[in-house]
């Protein structure tokens, strides 16, 4: 191998030859576009299913909204047949929304056994017997690629490429036997994260369905001698503990550098605070600040949903000097044995105190939470012993959860290194 060929730096053995370039268009044999759907075109159910945009994605394989799916009309289906594409199509996407834009391009394989009519914006091909679809549909998750992408992009507001552009790339091609290698290859990658993927999926779904017994009390934990804990006790959160403001007087040139606060993300992605994420402030010596600390229960007070207002984290951590920002408020327990910080993080974001919460969202275009009205919520306490088990127990699970994520980024990173060295 001399470095003037066009070879890939990583290669099956039994390959020597080098890769050719040629122009996308070579490869098509027939493309369809997207049909222009009006709102009277849509309905609620039918058997004529819709591939929108978003249903474009990186994962190689057309994503249908399984739960929200997208369909047509009969009369629009069938007076569209040109716009209707099966499953020897591959699918692109070539216009959409700035920020998504730059999703633009990926190419997903279609293995839905029935007829599906494209929006508009999407393109639907058929390639030669010369170029593997499971090749090109992972050249498309090449950084290389995406770059290409974004090169050949036109528009502001909303962006999309041009189909004789888009057909016009160059692509640099090995002949089909290595095409199949390398298909079959990542192919069983994506296999590998589909499964880890589903695994997570239902250990959440576990998770969720073990958390609604919970909280309900169908399902209830015994001491080590067998033993039923007390009764749960019915409280007001204001009779568990009181709320506290965060950063006060603070302007942009005070953050940065000093000392660390908890920032609105923290608290909304998480249920308990990711330490390793702290934001940093300008904190003057003998300044009136009030520091946040272990067992302390942190509300974001303002979202553009209901759904998403009061979200809650918990510093579950010992944490010696911490602040809390300016667009949240804190909630500090009158007694941690009271409210034992690990299970209140699962508390707060349960579904049926999430429910309660919802219910104070107020506004039309802007919600907000009440403060006073959050205090008068009611919520159920089990006691001491009893928080520790069902703590523990669901951050058994939550660590199952965690491994198998870490497990999922490890094998994306795996696959991002053989996209990069496995194509020219």
């Amino acid at each position: 191998m001399t470095e003037n060929k066009v070879v890939p730096k990583l290669r099956f053995s039994d390959f020597q030859d080098e890769w050719s370039k040629i122009p996308f268009e070579r490869f098509i044999e027939e493309y369809k576009g997207g049909a222009p759907l009006k709102p009277k075109d849509f309905v609620r159910f039918s058997n004529y299913e819709v591939i929108p945009k978003k249903a474009i994605q990186s994962e190689g394989k057309l994503c249908l909204d399984k739960d929200n799916p997208t369909y047509c009309t009969e009369s629009f289906f069938n007076k569209n047949t040109r716009n209707i594409i099966n499953h020897k199509y591959l699918i692109t996407t070539l216009r959409d929304l700035v920020p998504s834009g730059p999703s633009i391009g990926f190419i997903v394989s279609n293995d839905n056994p029935n007829p599906l009519i494209m929006a508009q914006g999407v393109y639907g091909f058929v390639i030669s017997d010369s170029l593997i679809n499971g090749f090109i549909v992972q050249y498309s998750n090449r950084q290389e690629y995406r770059k290409l992408m974004q090169k050949i992009m036109v528009g502001s507001t909303q962006v999309h490429i041009r189909t004789k552009d888009f057909f016009r790339i160059l692509l640099t091609v090995p002949k089909l036997p290595e095409q199949q290698k390398i298909a079959s290859f990542l192919s069983a990658v994506d296999e590998k994260l589909q499964q880890l993927t589903k695994k997570k999926e239902l250990l959440s779904a576990y998770k969720k369905g073990v958390m609604q017994q919970i909280f309900s009390q169908e399902l209830r934990f015994k001491d080590e001698f067998g033993n039923s804990y007390p009764d749960w006790e019915e409280k007001k959160l204001g009779e568990v503990g009181e709320t506290f403001n965060g950063l006060t007087g603070k302007t942009k040139v005070d953050f940065g550098i000093g000392k660390p606060f908890i920032q609105y993300m923290q608290i909304f992605n998480s249920a308990k605070i990711d330490t390793s994420k702290f934001g940093y402030v300008d904190i003057s010596e003998g300044e009136k600040q009030k520091t946040a600390k272990y067992g302390d229960v942190f509300f974001t007070t303002s979202s553009e949903t209901p759904l998403e207002i009061g979200y809650a984290s918990v510093l579950t951590e010992e944490i010696e000097e911490v602040y809390l920002n300016s667009f949240c408020f804190g909630y500090r327990p009158n007694s941690l044995t009271e409210l034992y910080p690990d299970f209140s993080s699962y508390l707060f974001r349960s579904e049926f105190l999430r429910k309660q919460i919802v219910k104070l969202a107020q506004g039309s275009t802007r919600y907000n939470m009440s403060k006073v009205q959050l205090m008068k919520v009611l919520i159920q306490l089990p006691s001491f012993d009893e928080q520790q088990k069902i703590a523990n127990f669901l951050s058994l699970i939550d660590k199952k959860i965690e491994l198998i994520s870490s497990q999922i980024e490890n094998t994306k990173a795996f696959k991002k290194g053989l996209l990069q060295q496995m194509f020219v």
